[in-house]
Protein backbone atom coordinates (compact mmCIF):
# COMPACT_ATOMS: atom_id res chain seq x y z
CA UNK A 1 0.00 0.00 0.00
CA UNK A 2 2.83 2.35 0.74
CA UNK A 3 4.62 1.99 -2.73
CA UNK A 4 1.01 2.77 -4.47
CA UNK A 5 0.95 5.86 -2.55
CA UNK A 6 4.03 6.86 -3.47
CA UNK A 7 3.60 5.99 -7.10
CA UNK A 8 0.15 7.97 -7.00
CA UNK A 9 0.33 10.53 -4.37
CA UNK A 10 0.21 13.79 -7.11
CA UNK A 11 -2.78 11.96 -8.40
CA UNK A 12 -4.45 11.92 -5.16
CA UNK A 13 -3.92 15.63 -4.15
CA UNK A 14 -4.55 16.71 -7.17
CA UNK A 15 -7.97 14.94 -6.62
CA UNK A 16 -8.14 16.19 -3.21
CA UNK A 17 -7.66 19.31 -3.97
CA UNK A 18 -11.30 19.50 -5.32
CA UNK A 19 -12.78 18.58 -2.28
CA UNK A 20 -10.41 20.48 0.43
CA UNK A 21 -8.10 23.78 0.88
CA UNK A 22 -6.30 21.31 2.75
CA UNK A 23 -5.17 18.51 0.26
CA UNK A 24 -2.38 16.93 1.56
CA UNK A 25 -4.32 16.35 5.05
CA UNK A 26 -7.04 14.71 3.04
CA UNK A 27 -5.02 12.25 1.49
CA UNK A 28 -3.29 11.47 4.74
CA UNK A 29 -6.32 11.28 6.82
CA UNK A 30 -8.00 8.98 3.99
CA UNK A 31 -4.39 6.87 4.13
CA UNK A 32 -4.61 6.09 7.66
CA UNK A 33 -8.30 5.40 7.45
CA UNK A 34 -7.74 3.00 5.21
CA UNK A 35 -5.06 1.14 7.54
CA UNK A 36 -6.88 1.29 10.15
CA UNK A 37 -10.03 -0.83 8.22
CA UNK A 38 -7.24 -2.97 7.05
CA UNK A 39 -7.73 -2.50 3.50
CA UNK A 40 -5.88 -5.40 1.15
CA UNK A 41 -4.17 -4.09 -2.18
CA UNK A 42 -5.21 -6.06 -4.77
CA UNK A 43 -4.27 -3.90 -7.90
CA UNK A 44 -3.42 -0.09 -8.66
CA UNK A 45 -7.00 0.66 -10.74
CA UNK A 46 -8.66 -0.88 -8.05
CA UNK A 47 -6.68 0.50 -5.00
CA UNK A 48 -6.81 4.18 -7.29
CA UNK A 49 -10.53 3.90 -7.38
CA UNK A 50 -11.04 3.02 -3.83
CA UNK A 51 -8.86 5.70 -2.82
CA UNK A 52 -10.60 8.58 -4.51
CA UNK A 53 -14.15 6.88 -3.37
CA UNK A 54 -13.31 7.14 0.22
CA UNK A 55 -11.62 10.73 0.05
CA UNK A 56 -15.11 12.03 -1.47
CA UNK A 57 -16.47 10.09 1.44
CA UNK A 58 -14.04 11.42 4.31
CA UNK A 59 -14.26 14.69 3.47
CA UNK A 60 -18.07 14.92 3.64
CA UNK A 61 -17.56 13.08 7.18
CA UNK A 62 -15.59 12.65 9.36
CA UNK A 63 -12.61 14.81 8.15
CA UNK A 64 -14.94 17.97 7.54
CA UNK A 65 -15.33 17.88 11.40
CA UNK A 66 -11.78 17.41 12.97
CA UNK A 67 -10.44 19.99 10.28
CA UNK A 68 -12.98 22.42 10.64
CA UNK A 69 -11.67 25.89 11.18
CA UNK A 70 -11.47 26.65 14.61
CA UNK A 71 -14.03 28.31 16.18
CA UNK A 72 -12.05 29.97 19.15
CA UNK A 73 -10.64 32.15 16.49
CA UNK A 74 -13.48 34.02 15.64
CA UNK A 75 -14.53 34.94 19.16
CA UNK A 76 -10.54 36.27 19.74
CA UNK A 77 -11.48 39.96 20.71
CA UNK A 78 -10.30 43.12 17.77
CA UNK A 79 -8.09 45.50 19.23
CA UNK A 80 -8.02 48.71 17.34
CA UNK A 81 -5.70 50.15 19.56
CA UNK A 82 -2.47 48.76 20.32
CA UNK A 83 -2.07 50.83 23.41
CA UNK A 84 -5.07 49.26 24.99
CA UNK A 85 -3.82 45.76 23.95
CA UNK A 86 -0.50 46.19 25.53
CA UNK A 87 -2.17 47.53 28.68
CA UNK A 88 -4.20 44.39 29.20
CA UNK A 89 -0.84 42.11 28.26
CA UNK A 90 1.15 44.37 31.02
CA UNK A 91 -1.76 43.67 33.28
CA UNK A 92 -1.91 40.20 32.62
CA UNK A 93 2.16 39.92 33.27
CA UNK A 94 1.83 41.67 36.81
CA UNK A 95 -1.40 39.24 37.99
CA UNK A 96 0.79 36.23 36.60
CA UNK A 97 3.45 37.36 38.54
CA UNK A 98 1.16 37.45 41.99
CA UNK A 99 1.48 34.53 44.54
CA UNK A 100 -1.09 31.92 44.36
CA UNK A 101 -3.26 33.19 47.54
CA UNK A 102 -3.02 37.03 46.16
CA UNK A 103 -3.92 35.76 42.89
CA UNK A 104 -6.60 33.70 43.75
CA UNK A 105 -8.28 36.56 45.79
CA UNK A 106 -8.13 38.93 42.96
CA UNK A 107 -9.23 36.84 40.54
CA UNK A 108 -11.97 36.46 42.38
CA UNK A 109 -12.49 39.93 43.06
CA UNK A 110 -12.38 40.70 39.08
CA UNK A 111 -15.22 38.18 38.47
CA UNK A 112 -17.08 40.14 40.84
CA UNK A 113 -17.46 37.34 44.06
CA UNK A 114 -18.73 38.78 46.93
CA UNK A 115 -15.87 38.76 49.14
CA UNK A 116 -17.64 39.19 52.55
CA UNK A 117 -19.28 35.72 51.92
CA UNK A 118 -15.76 34.50 50.39
CA UNK A 119 -14.30 35.07 53.60
CA UNK A 120 -17.13 33.05 55.39
CA UNK A 121 -16.90 30.01 53.68
CA UNK A 122 -13.03 30.45 53.37
CA UNK A 123 -12.19 31.16 57.26
CA UNK A 124 -9.93 33.89 55.85
CA UNK A 125 -10.74 36.81 58.04
CA UNK A 126 -12.41 39.80 55.67
CA UNK A 127 -9.97 42.52 56.31
CA UNK A 128 -6.69 40.14 55.16
CA UNK A 129 -8.59 40.11 52.29
CA UNK A 130 -9.20 43.64 51.99
CA UNK A 131 -6.21 44.38 52.50
CA UNK A 132 -4.74 41.86 49.52
CA UNK A 133 -6.57 43.25 47.21
CA UNK A 134 -5.49 47.24 48.44
CA UNK A 135 -2.18 45.79 48.22
CA UNK A 136 -2.40 44.43 44.64
CA UNK A 137 -4.35 47.48 42.91
CA UNK A 138 -1.29 49.63 44.54
CA UNK A 139 1.30 46.97 42.82
CA UNK A 140 -0.50 47.53 39.68
CA UNK A 141 -0.50 50.86 39.72
CA UNK A 142 3.24 51.01 40.53
CA UNK A 143 3.96 48.82 37.40
CA UNK A 144 1.68 50.30 34.77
Amino acid sequence: MENFLNRYYQELVSCASVYSDTPNDLVHHTYIKLVEANFTYVSDMTALTYFKRAMYNNHRGDFKKLYAPCELLDSVPDFDNLEERLNIEALDEVVRHLDFFDRTIFEMYLRGDNMAQVARESGISYGTITDTIYRIKNTIREVL
